[in-house]
């Protein structure tokens, strides 16, 4: 799918894709904020012609791997040891499987055999299942809450889990950079972005099913503001 944009500025910093169930909007019981993944499987920008980044973005439900760092490069975390989001945490964590079958196992608390394995696997499960209440989920195929999600009776948990077989509330969003060195012969190392005045911006996606879904880009651009100094506008 191939769709032009409207953004005409003298530097533009980043476009920003969201992609919403259209259905939402329609449901008092679902958040319009949810967004989902909807097989996004290729995604670039072109500017006259020339295609942002060099090589197109491409994904698969397993593998959201160039989508998270194109939208970390363009929001200038991709290589700040400092910088954390939830961001960082993007998928549900599984239970650890029993796989301990040592029956002499035992501990200085009498737990011997079977109830060690027992007694450890929930300790651990227990400390893993605090992760997902901080997850993005920004896996979510359909950006829709489970049927049985209640406003009302709501937790982290269930917020996050696809409690009656339908998708968890969803947050996929990706970036992409428009920023470049202002000119070779420029000694300040600041950034520009890419100019669009007169240019034709579009983006070019592949989904796997996009059924139901409304696409929203958002574009982040600098603005020189000048006040003159009789008027004072």
């Amino acid at each position: 799918m191939i769709s032009q944009l409207g953004f005409r500025y003298s530097s533009l910093n980043k476009i920003t894709l969201l992609q919403r169930n259209s259905a939402n909007s329609l449901a008092t019981s679902q958040s319009q904020n949810n967004r989902g993944w909807f097989g996004l499987t290729e995604l670039s920008f072109f500017i006259n012609g020339t295609r942002f980044p060099q090589q197109k973005m491409v994904g698969n439900s397993e593998n959201f791997g160039e989508f998270l760092t194109e939208t970390f490069l363009s929001n200038n975390v991709l290589a700040n040891i400092y910088h954390n989001s939830p961001l960082n945490n993007t998928a549900q964590l599984t239970d650890v499987a029993d796989d301990v079958t040592n029956a002499d196992l035992t501990n200085t608390s009498g737990l011997v055999g079977a109830t060690v394995t027992t007694y450890v696997q929930d300790n651990v499960n227990t400390l893993r299942k605090q992760i997902p209440k901080n997850s993005r989920n920004y896996e979510s195929i359909d950006g829709t809450l489970a049927a049985g999600f209640r406003t009302d009776q709501a937790t982290l948990e269930t917020f996050n889990s696809a409690t009656v077989g339908s998708s968890p509330y969803g947050t996929f969003l990706v970036s992409c950079s428009f920023e470049n060195f202002k000119t070779p012969a420029d000694d300040s190392r600041l950034y520009s972005g890419t100019s669009t005045s007169s240019s034709t911006v579009t983006a070019e996606m592949v989904h796997i099913d996009a059924t139901g879904a409304d696409l929203f880009f958002y574009a982040e651009c600098d603005k020189i503001l000048s006040i003159d100094a009789l008027t004072h506008l």
